[in-house]
């Protein structure tokens, strides 16, 4: 019998992890955090929309997902949840290729057609994109996102709430710094720093961002 799983979210992010859930859970309904209304007759993906006051006085112990894509929101979500009693399942799609090695955490989500080779670490509430690559002996940290065809050179280390945009290279042994972002088909060849804005061939840091800067809107 397949388990039931709530998941917040109604754009983009909560499309693709339904889609990787549906196999193994009973998708029981979705969470909308600008939704006022407890329930009503509107429906995400032929599903009930609920909101989370109501989702967590109604509902316990039960499988949740985070499908934000801001990183920063995904963290303020979890934070705000965490004092409750849900349960956080990975969502990995069934071509992923993951190295029996690889440490998971809880709440990642693994996209089609990504591989993740030995000794690595993807920690908690990572987003790994779309035919992504991460090689041996990398860290990623939580609440970052690995865009779709980027690709992780051994030993990387990716801190905290990190984005790395589409098509990116990063050859090995380099750090991102926390809450950073690197822009589409850069190469990184030299480390990055904390809350950076960064982009091009070679990587170069574009400005300091702060606590405000979003990557996307409503995914």
């Amino acid at each position: 019998m397949k388990k039931n799983l709530f998941i917040i979210g109604v754009g983009g992010q909560a499309k693709m992890a339904a889609s990787i859930a549906e196999t193994k859970f009973n998708i029981k309904g979705f969470i909308d955090l600008n939704k006022n209304n407890s329930i009503n007759d509107i429906k995400f993906l032929s599903k009930k929309i609920l909101n989370l006051k109501f989702f967590i006085q109604k509902y316990k112990n039960e499988n949740l997902f985070i499908a934000v894509g801001e990183n920063k929101d995904r963290k303020k979500i979890y934070n705000h949840l965490k004092k409750y009693n849900f349960k956080y399942p990975n969502l990995i799609h069934k071509s992923a290729i993951i190295h029996k090695s690889v440490k998971l955490g809880m709440g990642n989500i693994i996209m089609p057609n990504v591989v993740i080779n030995p000794q690595s670490v993807i920690m908690d509430f990572a987003i790994i994109n779309t035919s992504s690559i991460v090689e041996h002996d990398c860290k990623i940290s939580s609440f970052s996102s690995i865009s779709p065809r980027a690709t992780l050179c051994g030993n990387c280390f990716i801190d905290e709430g990190s984005f790395i945009g589409a098509n990116t290279c990063i050859i090995q042994n380099i750090l991102v710094g926390k809450w950073s972002v690197v822009g589409a088909s850069s190469v990184v060849i030299k480390n990055i720093s904390n809350q950076s804005l960064n982009f091009g061939s070679p990587s170069k840091e574009i400005k300091k961002i702060d606590s405000k800067y979003k990557v996307f809107i409503n995914c």
